[in-house]
């Protein structure tokens, strides 16, 4: 086992717009190396029924545009917006939660499930704006009762998270898998209508069952069809 790696880099642009505002723009890279990884074996000799093996074989990639509008209190006034345009691609977003659908080693190269980051979520905006209502100095009761108010306004917005379509456990060739269909050339993947929820869905023309034991060709993550803002349900098809 050798100790995963990462490594980041930045790169950033800012300027005032007047005495009490700016706009900045921030490039953020990070790649990781000798990432972990998890796959199911079964049955690899008479003493063990299954073993769960650990390796070195996923590696991430991760690019994001960040611009940010920042005014700072003045005349009672201050915002704060930020809008990140990014993509995160892995062959394994994680050793310790649905191992099942990573492909062995003896089955295919782990670059079979590279794809979008189950976290991948491409663009995320968010906005706050505060005003601070004048105080009334009529007296001092007013300025007492009616002083030291403010108007707070916040707005949060992102699209949805990719998910996966997988078939029907498959025990073969001493492993255990949740195989990607492949994709049929040409076939619209998604559906559109107001008889499925959320006015879209898998189309299950479009994919095929591939050979047994294997790996289809339908990219692991592929995208995301849930709609911004509402549950995200993961699409599972059974193409046996």
């Amino acid at each position: 086992m050798n100790l995963p790696r990462n490594y980041e880099w930045n790169v950033a642009w800012e300027q005032s717009l007047g005495s009490s505002q700016s706009l900045s723009l921030t490039y953020v890279g990070a790649i990781g190396r000798d990432l972990l990884r998890v796959s199911n074996i079964l049955n690899p000799n008479p003493n063990f029924g299954q073993v769960t093996l650990s390796d070195n074989s996923a590696i991430s990639n991760y690019q994001t545009l960040q611009v940010k509008f920042e005014r700072r209190l003045s005349q009672g006034l201050q915002a704060l917006a930020s809008y990140t345009w990014s993509h995160s691609i892995d062959i394994a977003s994680t050793d310790a939660f649905a191992n099942y659908l990573n492909a062995p080693n003896s089955v295919a190269n782990p670059n079979v499930d590279r794809g979008n980051s189950d976290f991948d979520i491409r663009y995320a905006f968010t906005a706050g704006v505060t005003y601070n209502l004048p105080s009334p100095e009529l007296n001092e009761f007013a300025h007492a009762a009616l002083g030291g108010w403010s108007v707070d306004s916040f707005i949060f917005a992102r699209t949805a998270p990719p998910v996966d379509v997988v078939g029907a456990i498959e025990f073969t060739e001493s492993i255990a898998l949740y195989p990607r269909p492949d994709v049929v050339p040409g076939v619209p993947l998604v559906l559109h209508g107001s008889q499925f929820p959320g006015g879209k869905a898998f189309n299950p023309a479009a994919f095929t069952p591939p050979p047994t034991g294997q790996q289809g060709d339908f990219g692991a993550m592929y995208c995301a069809v849930s709609e911004p803002g509402k549950p995200m349900s993961r699409f599972r098809g059974n193409f046996t």
